[in-house]
């Protein structure tokens, strides 16, 4: 699902090398314009003086920081796209845990894998983002990323490409361990997409009894 089939001996060939990183290049690339561009329209760009109150900063960053923002982006989801043909190289292999239909597991696990791949991306950032901002590490990999003090959407993925390199690794702590439908994988990396967009939104969506209560201490939002 969401790409041909592919096998090793197919992978020799460096045109489907190729053809394949074009294709995935293409899906993280519209993924995030997708995911990110409605957000910048809309509270950027259409409605910023009616959600004034919910901005978390009053004033917006200079154009140049946006630029470099979706720059830096684009060029993550390059270093994606390279991680991502191994990831299936490594499934083409035989070496992942990947199945291809859904009921060979049934619908009850595949919801709990797309549930335990959010937990086990939780976890893995919690510990390489502290990891990164070790003195020493952080200027080396992550602050790039700090850079965006006042962040735009398009911050999602504005990283170091050696911060890229840790964050895209996530993948393959998920396809050699966990079982998993290709779908399954697709929504849980777009959950992610969602969450990283609204977290770099500048506005703060959830109410102040959600961001002090239970709520937020499940979950990130744009003032964590």
């Amino acid at each position: 699902m969401f790409l041909p089939p592919i096998t090793l001996e197919s992978l020799q060939n460096p045109r489907t090398v190729l053809s394949l990183a074009g294709i995935l290049f293409a899906i993280l690339f519209i993924r995030y314009i997708v995911v990110a561009g409605p957000f910048y329209l809309f509270f950027w760009k259409l409605f910023p003086a009616q959600f004034q109150h919910r901005r978390i900063q009053e004033n917006f960053p200079p154009p140049e920081r946006v630029r470099n923002e979706f720059l830096y982006s684009t060029l993550t989801l390059l270093i994606f796209t390279a991680v991502g043909v191994a990831a299936v190289f490594f499934s083409a292999a035989g070496w992942t845990q990947r199945y291809v239909h859904i009921e060979d597991r049934g619908w009850p696990y595949f919801i709990f894998s797309v549930a335990l791949m959010i937990i086990l991306h939780d976890a893995y950032f919690y510990w390489t983002h502290r990891f990164m901002h070790l003195r020493g590490v952080f200027k080396y990999f992550h602050r790039v990323h700090h850079e965006s003090s006042n962040p735009s959407p398009w911050a999602a993925f504005s990283f170091h490409p050696l911060e890229a390199i840790v964050e895209a690794s996530i993948i393959f702590i998920v396809v050699f361990t966990v079982p998993h439908h290709p779908l399954a994988v697709f929504i849980w990396l777009l959950f992610m997409t969602v969450m990283n967009v609204l977290g770099h939104l500048g506005y703060e969506l959830f109410t102040r009894g959600f961001t002090r209560g239970i709520g937020g201490k499940i979950m990130n939002t744009s003032v964590h």
